[in-house]
């Protein structure tokens, strides 16, 4: 679920469109992957199931990173039209009437696309009020649990790895956001405003924000700016423009960012280690969501990207970039250094196209148009 959430995000940021067949099918496998039986997170939570897991099938465990990714996956499918669409005098209309306008000739596949727009429609509105009540009290957000945040257990003598816990974390809840602003809540909305006191509390003195889920202090910079811009927080406000700075502080001569597992353990090593692709990437996400795709760093780091990328149009990646347990084990994710790329380069892309237009340069176009 989480890597083709995620690479269907990337299909769609490089302009891919809801009719082309790899997108339809991604899209309804997984609405057919939608969990709606109570798992384990019940014994604390009185919410209607609705959530998506991880793995390819994990009923009683659904998380709340990978329900927002979903969430985000699925709305961005209706979050504009074709050029067609966009042109047509029909766009006034409601979505099911401007379907049948735009189809003359064609009820069923109107249908079809009315009945297909509904399926998604229902399982965001179900996988949204899950995830709402999974909030923890403190504002953020865990993965599995909500308030499952008791210290004293990692003590005991058969603590797993010395986690059996599932607190509030920076990057999850920066994700979370990120899925609330795509779905249209803004500062002012209870369960954001609570959110951003949570992370606000949480930045580091220098800047940054700590990343339980991915390798360490880009992963959780990069989620939080971008979570808090998507809800309405302004590219000037001090916690983002700290958090931008932190990471332009860390760029590598080369133009890429890396940073190495062993920051959970040596913090002082946040932000350093070999450049990687996915590491670049998110930097690069970061900075563009702070309003920074004019600075030269931005620049250096997309050279970096184009410059190491493979003939197939993959890049190697041979560090671990995920996290397991921190301090214990990684994981290396073997679409990371393919759809973070392509995420990056698109919304930077995508930045430009006012600046070329400006200046009567052929507006550049991506792939899927």
């Amino acid at each position: 679920v989480w890597d083709t959430a995620f690479t269907l995000r990337a299909l769609s940021a490089g302009g891919m469109r809801r009719d082309n067949p790899a997108i339809g099918k991604a899209v309804d496998w997984l609405l057919a992957r939608q969990i709606t039986r109570r798992g384990d997170w019940a014994k604390t939570v009185d919410a209607e199931p609705g959530g998506w897991c991880f793995e390819y099938a994990n009923d009683f465990y659904p998380d709340n990173d990978d329900t927002a990714i979903v969430l985000m996956a699925l709305a961005t499918q209706f979050s504009g039209g074709s050029d067609a669409a966009d042109s047509c005098p029909c766009k006034a209309l409601p979505p099911e009437l401007r379907l049948v306008a735009e189809t003359p000739g064609k009820p069923d596949a109107a249908r079809e696309e009315v009945a297909a727009i509904d399926r998604t429609v229902a399982a965001i509105d179900r996988g949204l009020k899950w995830l709402l009540a999974m909030q923890n009290d403190d504002g953020g957000f865990g993965a599995f649990d909500r308030n499952n945040n008791h210290k004293f257990l990692c003590r005991v003598p058969f603590a797993d790895h010395n986690a059996m816990i599932d607190p509030s974390t920076p990057d999850l809840t920066g994700r979370v956001l990120e899925s609330l602003g795509t779905l249209g809540r803004r500062l002012g909305d209870p369960a954001v405003d609570r959110a951003v006191a949570y992370l606000r509390k949480q930045q580091e003195p220098d800047g940054s924000w700590f990343g339980r889920w991915g390798v360490n202090y880009i992963y959780g910079t990069w989620q939080v700016i971008s979570g808090l811009v998507a809800v309405g927080v302004p590219g000037d406000d001090p916690a983002v423009k700290a958090g931008a700075n932190w990471l332009l502080a860390y760029q590598q001569p080369c133009g890429g960012w890396g940073e190495s597992p062993e920051s959970y353990e040596k913090p002082h090593l946040r932000g350093q280690g070999t450049p990687t692709a996915s590491q670049t990437a998110w930097a690069l996400m970061g900075l563009l969501a702070a309003g920074g795709h004019e600075h030269a760093a931005v620049t250096r780091g997309v050279r970096f990207l184009v410059l190491n990328q493979n003939e197939d149009g993959t890049w190697d990646e041979p560090e671990f970039t995920g996290t397991g347990f921190p301090q214990v084990f990684y994981l290396r994710y073997h679409y990371y250094p393919i759809y973070f790329p392509l995420m990056a380069l698109s919304q930077w892309a995508v930045t430009l196209e006012p600046v070329l237009a400006a200046e009567h340069t052929p507006k550049l176009r991506l792939i899927g148009d």
